[in-house]
């Protein structure tokens, strides 16, 4: 397995060392609230996405189109909210849930030397090589939360139990990429030599003869390892773009025929991140299913059929390939901006019509506290679903979701398609400009908490045992075998 080079643990280390410093520094200019805690943290968060889309070479359309094109430091940071001048629009109307209008924010006096602060601090040498990285802005997001989840922690520590509103705080430990390539080198990767083989294609990393070179290069490289003869540290280089998309592939003993269940083609391939937090597995996932997308372009423009746009593959990609559910309102908002920002560095006109992602939290689906009311109107819930019938079930289930997440089984409870009615034009709560009509909140999660209709499930599922969790009875009924652990629960369902 490809581990962390030790160059970039260093550098990761700095982003955490330069994220909580900066987070303390900010907040004690601010006032001592829950307000100035989520303003600080709003402020950090804005600025590492800048970064972002500063280091990741954005073509000069796609800054043009966020305002972003050729901004000075002074203009950076009346884009973190210092006037005048005012932030970009056309940044705030594409990502207005990390940009747009925030009461919280705008309620507080951030100096201008508080904000150069900031941005100094983000701007240091040893951070340069992190902003141009895609999940860098997710690595601060749990920066952010490590003093909360510390502090949990230490709650465990002296015996105490945490609540179920506290899993994901508690939890939230986001999954280095070299996991990630190895779980979506060995799920994704045979799903695609399995579509190949369905329509009588050579898949291109068996064409070129990439897999077997890689086979014997893996092996001589850890021959010389073994001899001491390169670091135990030491990647093996990888030097074309298929290389670096199946480098972790370990085929499987013998050929199999084809499953029926498996897709004709990857565009009708669905994953899901059922804890998707920041949506690093989703980020990772995209540039992968990219590349398949365009290999299958090629196949089928052998055969006279129209291959795609890169616009048409974004577009695919985000309303059909991609889905994620997490507990964390915000993580949520931040996965959906970033796979947003890598849309738009493929095809700057790309418009999504919705993304397959949602929250779980009580705010998010407009329904009571789970914690202070025991279950959702039913009046709420049909208003949300427009299912009369369904209701009293449907509004048991969401109440355990906002604690519990993709946990919850509805299978029994939602069985119909959404009704018209339930796309109710753009919604805001994923933080993204769309285009098209997009699924309220609890109709979507509905439709995404469907089992079997999934190819691909890829996740990094919470850790914590069930013996420090108050309330934990609830994960005992429906998930007995693995009640021990959320981490078994996950496996099972």
């Amino acid at each position: 397995m490809r581990s962390a080079p030790p160059t970039h643990q260093t550098a990761r280390k700095a982003l955490c060392d330069a994220t909580r410093s900066l987070r303390s520094d900010l907040l004690s200019t601010l006032p001592p609230s829950q307000a100035g805690v989520a303003a600080a943290e709003r402020l950090i968060l804005r600025l590492a996405v800048l970064q972002y889309i500063e280091a990741c070479g954005l073509s000069a359309q796609a800054h043009q189109r966020l305002g972003t094109a050729g901004r000075s430091r002074l203009e950076i940071l009346s884009l973190l909210g210092e006037p005048p001048p005012k932030p970009s629009i056309a940044l705030a109307h594409m990502l207005p849930g990390l940009f747009g209008p925030d009461p919280v924010l705008d309620s507080l006096s951030v100096s201008s030397q508080t904000l150069r602060h900031a941005l100094n601090a983000f701007e240091h040498p040893t951070l340069r090589d992190c902003w141009a990285d895609d999940l860098t802005p997710g690595w601060v997001f749990q920066f952010l939360n490590d003093p909360a989840r510390e502090r949990l922690d230490e709650k465990i520590n002296q015996g105490g139990k945490i609540g179920l509103h506290e899993v994901a705080r508690k939890t939230q430990m986001f999954t280095e990429r070299y996991l990630i390539h190895r779980t979506l080198h060995n799920s994704l990767g045979p799903l695609w030599l399995a579509i190949c083989a369905r329509n009588d294609w050579t898949a291109d990393v068996v064409a070129s003869g990439t897999l077997d070179h890689l086979a014997v290069r893996r092996s001589e490289w850890r021959t010389q390892r073994a001899a001491g003869r390169i670091s135990s540290t030491a990647l093996m280089p990888l030097h074309t773009p298929l290389e670096h998309a199946w480098s972790d592939f370990i085929p499987p003993p013998g050929i199999r025929d084809p499953d029926p269940s498996t897709p004709t083609s990857i565009r009708a391939l669905k994953l899901i991140d059922p804890a998707v937090g920041t949506g690093h597995f989703l980020i990772v996932a995209f540039d992968l299913l990219l590349a398949l997308h365009e290999e299958e372009a090629r196949h089928r423009g052998r055969t006279g059929v129209s291959p795609w746009t890169p616009r048409d593959i974004v577009e695919r990609i985000l309303s059909h390939n991609l889905h994620g559910i997490d507990l964390d309102p915000s993580a949520v908002q931040m996965a959906a901006t970033m796979l947003w920002l890598k849309a738009l560095q493929v095809a700057p006109d790309a418009e999504p019509t919705r993304m397959n992602l949602v929250a779980t939290d009580h705010k998010t689906l407009h329904l009571p506290d789970p914690n202070t009311h025991s279950a959702a109107p039913t009046s709420n819930v049909v208003a949300a679903t427009h299912r009369r019938s369904e209701a009293p079930g449907i509004a048991h289930a969401l109440a355990q979701a906002a604690n519990l997440g993709s946990l919850v089984q509805v299978d029994a409870l939602a069985t119909q398609p959404l009704p018209e009615d339930a796309f109710s034009g753009p919604v805001d709560d994923l933080g993204v400009r769309l285009r098209g009509d997009q699924p309220r909140a609890t109709p979507r999660l509905l439709s995404l908490l469907r089992s079997g209709q999934y190819d691909l499930v890829v996740t990094n599922p919470p850790y914590q045992g069930t013996k420090r969790l108050e309330h934990s009875d609830v994960i005992v009924e429906q998930y007995p075998e693995g009640s021990a652990d959320l981490y078994a629960a996950f496996l099972l369902r």
